[in-house]
């Protein structure tokens, strides 16, 4: 997908020229061409490519690009949002499933036991576990 903006949305090269407030040595060193083709190109059309290098050192690219970021993180976000929704629906459906199992499998874990005490015998360890 191309960022560039449609000839017809393309501010003026005189209107980036303007909203770059940089002196025009300037402006020319950075496009590499000389002072006299910058005055030429701001009384005539400027080339596609010069006029597209500095709309995104401007303002327009630069509030463009801006736009494009946060339309991005807004979706990215919603998108997070969604799975994390799928992620909890999809914790009850297990709960729900687990809960309806009658049998247990083979690997299951023993009966929940109870710890140990310290105070007294393992009997009721013992007694726990012939009750389960």
């Amino acid at each position: 997908m191309f960022r560039a903006p449609y000839p017809a949305h393309l501010p003026t090269f005189n209107q980036m020229c303007e909203d770059l407030r940089l002196p025009l040595d300037k402006i020319a060193r950075y496009l590499g061409v000389s002072v006299r083709t910058i005055k030429r190109w701001k009384k005539q059309d400027a080339p596609r490519a010069a006029t597209l290098a500095l709309y995104w050192e401007s303002s327009y690219g630069i509030s463009a690009m801006e736009a494009q970021r946060g339309n991005l993180i807004a979706c990215y976000d919603a998108l997070a949002q969604m799975r994390a929704r799928e992620i909890e629906r999809l914790k009850k459906i297990i709960l729900m499933l687990e809960a309806q199992r009658f049998d247990e499998a083979a690997n299951a874990p023993i009966i929940n036991l109870p710890l140990p005490s310290s105070a007294g015998p393992d009997d009721s360890l013992l007694e726990s576990v012939s009750r389960g």
